[in-house]
């Protein structure tokens, strides 16, 4: 996560990325006709094959149920989740067989982790997402704490606090 390393005012920016950063939904995958996100996972796993330094950030492994062990998962037996985190990675791994990404493309593993990546660090609305490298990182509560600015003009991605920040806080 980023945090505030002052105290931030509430208009005040906090972080900005050239636009052209930012993986979209709106762009079709280099490997073929894939839309959506799964053609963003394939662009995030050629992009990350390609040594990409605006995505190496982005962990080896999320707390998702994907990655779960059966131990871990057997702790939501009884709840309304259990089956669906139980699936979650046999879904995707279906997905991957759907397609017939050949290996030397994109691999199982790396189709797992880059649909994971996607489905926890995209933002969107009206039916277009976007991976936003390093905005990704930022945190927030449930409240509406931030507010992104599109400033076509420049060119860049901005993303502004919707209220006041403390030194420290994420």
């Amino acid at each position: 996560g980023l945090q505030c390393t002052r105290r931030v005012r509430k208009g005040e920016l906090l972080i900005s990325i050239p636009k052209a950063w930012a993986l979209s939904t709106d762009e079709r995958s280099t490997m073929g006709e894939a839309t959506g996100q799964i053609a963003l996972a394939l662009e995030l796993v050629q992009r990350r094959r390609a040594g990409d330094a605006h995505f190496a950030h982005l962990p080896d492994s999320l707390d998702m149920p994907a990655f779960w062990s059966s131990d871990e998962l057997e702790f939501l037996r009884g709840s309304l989740v259990h089956e669906p985190a139980g699936s979650q990675r046999s879904t995707l791994e279906s997905m991957h067989a759907k397609r017939a990404i050949p290996p030397d493309t994109c691999s199982l593993d790396e189709f797992v982790w880059a649909m994971c990546m996607v489905q926890s660090r995209t933002f969107g609305g009206d039916g277009t997402m976007v991976i936003l490298p390093f905005i990704d990182l930022i945190n927030s509560d449930a409240a509406p704490d931030l507010s992104f600015d599109l400033r076509q003009e420049d060119g860049y991605i901005q993303c502004m606090a919707s209220r006041d920040f403390e030194a420290g806080e994420e």
